[in-house]
């Protein structure tokens, strides 16, 4: 770096380097959910939260219950909450700084004089990170966590019958819940079931049957948003 500024923790930990775009918070909010998009016939109660979020851009997320993200469509994340018809869901939008127009402060360039950092915007705060199923802790105590979600396991299971009426059956989504404690521990369950859509399971033959995993395992950035 032969301009601009490098700052370190007393943890030893690099925090700013004048030669590389700070990661820091682009907006944050609380998202309301918005009910359920199939039938839940002998599954767990569950809701459905819809975050916007674009490319290159990072979301951390926590509402207190369990939470599975179902995926990526028409520009919004997903994510069905476990144990709740009906609550919100907390978010913070991490993405490549850009100028947070302050008028006091400190503000860091490159040495081609682009914008790398100013203190109008909190960086992005690492705890650690979570991979698999189980309790993990460990984590900063009386801290506010979130989590950002890289990649979750999801098993969709499908059954059409012909009997006694034909072309019905079941469809069943399940997958890992994860959530945060403030005790500083991160849950990640196993598989559970969270959404069946069925008709006429009394049928005793199948005439098709489909099952689909993602085969992914659980992967996740542990956040501290704390004062955020």
């Amino acid at each position: 770096m032969s301009a601009g500024l490098q700052v370190w923790n007393d943890a030893l930990t690099f925090q700013i380097d004048g030669s590389t775009p700070m990661v820091t918070l682009a907006r944050k909010g609380t998202a309301a959910s918005q009910g359920t998009d199939f039938p839940t016939n002998g599954a767990n109660a569950f809701c459905l939260v819809r975050i916007p979020i674009s490319d290159g851009e990072i979301l951390a997320v926590d509402c207190g219950l369990p939470f599975h993200m179902t995926g990526i469509r028409n520009g919004a994340a997903e994510f069905a909450i476990l144990g709740a018809t009906s609550t919100s869901m907390d978010y913070w939008v991490f993405a490549p700084h850009t100028d947070s127009g302050i008028r006091f402060g400190m503000k860091v360039f490159s040495e081609t004089g682009a914008l790398i950092y100013d203190t109008g915007r909190p960086p992005m705060r690492v705890a650690g990170t979570v991979e698999g199923v189980g309790t993990f802790g460990g984590f900063p105590t009386g801290r506010r966590l979130a989590l950002v979600v890289w990649a979750q396991h999801t098993y969709i299971q499908r059954r059409v019958l012909v009997n006694p009426i034909p072309n019905t059956g079941f469809t069943s989504v399940s997958g890992n819940f994860a959530r945060c404690a403030q005790d500083g521990t991160v849950y990640i369950s196993p598989d559970t079931s969270y959404a069946i859509y069925q008709a006429a399971l009394s049928g005793s033959t199948i005439s098709f049957a489909g099952d689909w995993d993602n085969g992914l395992q659980n992967k996740y950035t542990v956040a501290d948003v704390t004062g955020m």
